[in-house]
């Protein structure tokens, strides 16, 4: 039988005239793991503030078995760990979990016991060998892993889990889930807080999508994928999900390596022996139509760097008229400065700034535009997140698939791919070869 941990009813937080949180309702039953995902600002981590007793919301009460809950009890059952959290760092892994788990009005433990107790409590999380490492030599993942135990170690009945997982790579995800799952054994309840959908946990029980400081859905785990959150997340289905959604209406335009190509869509594939150069030589012989390729670099050094951002786009104009842009009418400026602004949502002052000041996500919305403006046939983009934090690699990949004609997204990541929730194909040796699974 499960058992309800708390419910929030009607919760509201103003701040500053905004509200952080909109008249939400929301609910945790014991042992259960609740993903709270939205983008920023969205108030994922001012509800579990208040949830953990570190704010008061202004209205709207808290219950458990029907009792409100006062800020004081929910401080004493939860604890909100964020990605900034360390242990102390001039303690022992050991002394730490002896600080994180005293009691001033319990009786006095023998150091022995003590020892055997903490041992077996990171045992059962897989960290027994931390026991006596000093805390400066061990990594951050693992010492938010450290912190979990030491929220078991206190009694806590709900953990939040804020951006911890922000920067993890797959391996240090799984050894998190792995953790969650142990504590929800236990019988504590653990929200998990993310903003990218890169850093979501599959194997959560529960997901709440939330929005501008409200419940947007509730999604069990066999409901959600990553193109029900991003839907849910942004609050409108791109160009480039429809597109995905009805491949097969596209008619045939070419063959590659025997598989017939669509003319319009966009087609993920996994670069995983390095042969993207044999594939775009393939590529260009076979199709017979232009080819664009972009890579990460093409965002720096396909441009020039002390022009306008108006003079770089019109600088093919102006070297097929022999002479520098002012010989481009003004008339053709005007329009290709309003589209441009259209196109990419930069402002009046930064279509006139010296390119070297725009961001990469600019640069880069620029670069779709530019291949709007040539007509290309084809794209390939070739790693063209390479350096790109996650934010941006999310924004980058839904720009994608807008893109007019056809899009060959090439990757070396097959995680990555995996999030346009379609068929990926394989390079092998510069030949496109059968979908991956």
């Amino acid at each position: 039988m499960i058992h309800e941990l708390l419910r929030a009813e009607d919760l509201l937080l103003d701040r500053g005239g905004a509200s952080r949180i909109h008249h939400m309702d929301f609910s945790v039953a014991a042992g259960e793991s609740v993903g709270l995902i939205g983008l920023s600002g969205g108030g994922k981590t001012s509800l579990a503030q208040i949830l953990c007793g570190e704010l008061e919301a202004d209205s709207g009460r808290i219950l458990h078995g029907g009792v409100p809950l006062s800020r004081e009890r929910l401080a004493q059952s939860g604890r909100r760990i964020s990605g900034e959290d360390r242990l102390l760092e001039n303690l022992s892994v050991l002394e730490n979990l002896m600080v994180l788990g005293h009691s001033p009005r319990g009786p006095a433990i023998p150091r022995k016991r003590l020892r055997a107790a903490c041992r077996e409590l990171l045992s059962g999380f897989g960290l027994e060998e931390y026991l006596d490492v000093p805390v400066a030599q061990i990594p951050v993942p693992v010492q938010h892993r450290l912190l979990l135990a030491g929220a078991a170690a206190r009694g806590k009945r709900l953990v939040a889990l804020d951006h911890i997982a922000d920067t993890y790579g797959p391996p240090e995800l799984e050894r998190l889930a792995a953790c969650i799952r142990r504590l929800c054994a236990q019988g504590v309840s653990v929200l998990y807080l993310s903003g990218y959908l890169d850093s979501v946990l599959w194997q959560l029980d529960r997901i709440t999508v939330v929005r501008d400081g409200r419940r947007i859905k509730e999604l069990p785990r066999e409901s959600f994928t990553e193109f029900s959150l991003r839907a849910y997340m942004y609050g409108y289905r791109s160009a480039a999900e429809e597109i995905l959604e009805a491949p097969e209406a596209c008619q045939t335009a070419f063959f590659l390596d025997g598989i017939p190509m669509p003319e319009a869509g966009l087609i993920p594939v996994h670069d995983a022996d390095g042969s993207v150069d044999k594939f775009l030589s393939g590529l260009r012989e076979q199709s017979g139509r232009t080819v664009t390729v972009l890579t990460a670099g093409a965002l720096f050094d396909s441009w020039v760097e002390e022009l306008s951002v108006l003079d770089n786009l019109l600088l093919p104009v102006a070297q097929r008229l022999g002479g520098p842009g002012c010989h481009v009418g003004k008339a053709m400026r005007r329009l290709l400065r309003t589209e441009c602004m259209e196109q990419t949502g930069l402002s009046f002052q930064q279509v006139d700034q010296p390119f070297r000041q725009l961001s990469h996500m600019e640069r880069f919305k620029l670069l779709r535009y530019r291949g709007i403006l040539n007509r290309t046939d084809i794209y390939v983009f070739d790693h063209i997140t390479s350096g790109t934090d996650l934010q941006d690699r999310e924004e980058m990949r839904r720009i994608s698939g807008t893109l007019p004609g056809l899009l060959f997204y090439v990757s070396g990541d097959y995680r990555e791919l995996t999030a346009f929730k379609r068929k990926i194909y394989a390079l092998q040796n510069g030949c496109l070869r059968k979908e991956l699974p």
